[in-house]
């Protein structure tokens, strides 16, 4: 397994404000707090439950060698694209794997980066976080979600606002 951090946010929630109160059947602004930390609350519990990112937004994962099978798997669906990968070669010296070097399956999930065919990883340091791979993942903007995945978000919030 390996370690991952977030990079960049998503800069939005699949459903806004308006939406949520106006599932909720809310017409005033008096609990426009209490709903967006709600919101925010089912944005989190369905990307873990999916393992999925709803957003786009950016992620890093480290790992202290390359994977012997081959392939890295991203942990989070739906993958974007690949920013960069890089590690430390068996001198010590940070390098960048070049984008040609490694193919990018984005349709599978998890999504999963690949030295190219007939070529396998470099032989990096065995240190701990040797490699780090940054990656986008996400639907794209809020308008992308899926609306099943909206709807089930509203769900949540109706259900957390009422208990």
């Amino acid at each position: 397994m390996y370690n991952r951090k977030l990079i960049t946010a998503a800069a939005d929630v699949p459903v806004t404000l308006t939406e949520a109160r106006d599932h909720l059947r809310i017409t005033d602004t008096l609990e426009d707090t209490l709903i967006t930390t709600l919101t925010k609350t089912a944005v989190e519990y369905v990307e873990n439950r999916l393992n999925r990112k709803l957003i786009t937004q950016t992620w890093e994962i480290y790992m202290d060698e390359f994977p012997t099978e081959e392939e890295i798997e991203l942990p989070f669906a739906p993958l974007a694209s690949i920013t960069h990968l890089k590690y430390y070669d068996t001198s010590g010296v940070l390098q960048t794997v070049a984008s040609s070097a490694y193919s990018v399956d984005i349709n599978s999930t998890p999504g999963r980066i690949s030295p190219v065919y007939g070529t396998v990883w470099e032989s990096a340091r065995f240190i701990p976080t040797a490699i780090t791979a940054r990656f986008v993942a996400g639907y794209g903007a809020a308008a992308d979600v899926p609306e099943g995945i909206k709807q089930a978000m509203k769900m949540l919030i109706s259900q957390f606002y009422e208990y």
